[in-house]
């Protein structure tokens, strides 16, 4: 029997990915980048701070030179950074093609939670 199976599947146009549903793409393998954060935004801006309303999204930017992942509203002005446990995993999917939002959740005072997923 010839043919090719095995291997690894890898993305690196977001149109050639596979759907997923559940975290599980269609031919049954597990979307890694499929992630969900709940986080809190570090060293937030004041003065954007008091703009923001649960439930607003702010786009989840990666700055390629710094390696930092900031979070900014729709007028590309930094919110606050984002720096989970698990950042290391969230570049690589940013590097992958991969667009995520942050969801505000709760504001208390200058404490901003949001989650961070894929968007759709």
């Amino acid at each position: 029997m010839s043919g090719s199976g095995g291997g690894i599947n890898t993305y690196n146009d977001y149109s050639n990915r596979p759907t997923v549903r559940d975290g599980v793409a269609v031919d049954g393998v597990k979307d890694v980048c499929d992630l969900y954060i709940p986080t809190q935004l570090a060293n937030p801006d004041p003065n954007l701070v008091q703009t923001l309303s649960v439930n607003n999204k702010l786009n989840v930017v990666l700055n390629n030179q710094t390696k930092v992942v900031t979070a900014q509203d729709n007028n590309q002005q930094v919110v606050g950074i984002i720096a989970p446990p698990n950042l290391k995993k969230l570049i690589e999917c940013i590097q992958q093609g991969n667009i995520y939002v942050a969801t505000i959740i709760k504001i208390n005072g200058g404490h901003i939670t949001v989650e961070i997923h894929r968007s759709i």
